[in-house]
């Protein structure tokens, strides 16, 4: 049986006969400046609904996207009030129509289109946030005690950066893409089209959000990381 290296710190990659690179995604959050800054992904779920519900009551949502549009449905069954602030005016542009449906119909959801946060005050706690209307420059103040940022995400692969092909952003080239990043450029396209998981390292699988061109979503993560040990078997019947 060929046994699965265990990886530490300091492991050379060329010891490793294949592994599935693992790494996680932090939320992005716009610090009052506008400087990006990295942050936890806070998890949620019903039994610290009362906890939500004394706190961070009412709540502030950025994002257009549909992880903004879930977490505004689901805080607003827990606080007397959410807003969901987008830039753009159309909140079905790169939202899923069932969200916005729900959205749009619920009592306890402002959405606050072309509206931008400028700056955000408090003492010891958030209390106000400021915002801005992008067309006409009109400011307002929106008392929350809770703010949540959904406006992407950055990957953990700099432990990658020196082994394998990553793109601008840091997201890990896999399949094709990683085959044309291939520093010497004669491994053959054919070699690797059936190994859609492969990294620019032959051996190495890469599978969920931390891969290029990957459906952000959990169902599709757990799919890939299926597809992933069927390709190292694949793999190693070709090695």
């Amino acid at each position: 049986m060929t046994q699965i290296p265990e990886l530490h710190a300091g492991t050379p990659f060329d010891e490793l006969d294949d592994y599935i690179a693992l790494a996680r995604l932090s939320g992005l959050v716009l610090s009052p400046d506008g400087s990006l800054l990295i942050c936890a992904r806070a998890v949620l779920d019903d039994k610290r609904a009362e906890y939500v519900s004394s706190l961070w009551d009412p709540i502030a949502i950025v994002g257009g996207g549909n992880s903004a549009g879930q977490a505004a449905v689901f805080l607003a069954e827990h606080v007397s009030q959410v807003h969901l602030l987008i830039r753009g005016d159309d909140l079905g542009k790169s939202m899923s129509r069932y969200l916005v449906d729900q959205i749009e119909h619920h009592p306890r959801v402002t959405v606050h289109r072309h509206t931008e946060i400028r700056a955000v005050h408090g003492e010891k706690y958030l209390e106000a946030i400021a915002v801005e209307d992008n067309r006409t420059g009109d400011q307002d103040t929106i008392r929350v005690r809770a703010l949540f940022v959904f406006i992407g995400a950055v990957p953990h692969t700099g432990w990658l950066a020196d082994a394998i092909a990553l793109d601008d952003h840091g997201f890990v080239l896999t399949g094709v893409d990683a085959i044309h990043a291939r520093a010497d450029g004669s491994l053959p396209i054919n070699g690797g089209l059936s190994r859609t998981l492969e990294t620019s390292l032959p051996g190495l699988f890469a599978a969920g959000d931390i891969r290029r061109g990957s459906v952000k979503r959990v169902a599709s993560a757990v799919g890939e990381g299926a597809m992933a040990v069927r390709q190292i078997h694949e793999y190693f019947e070709r090695s």
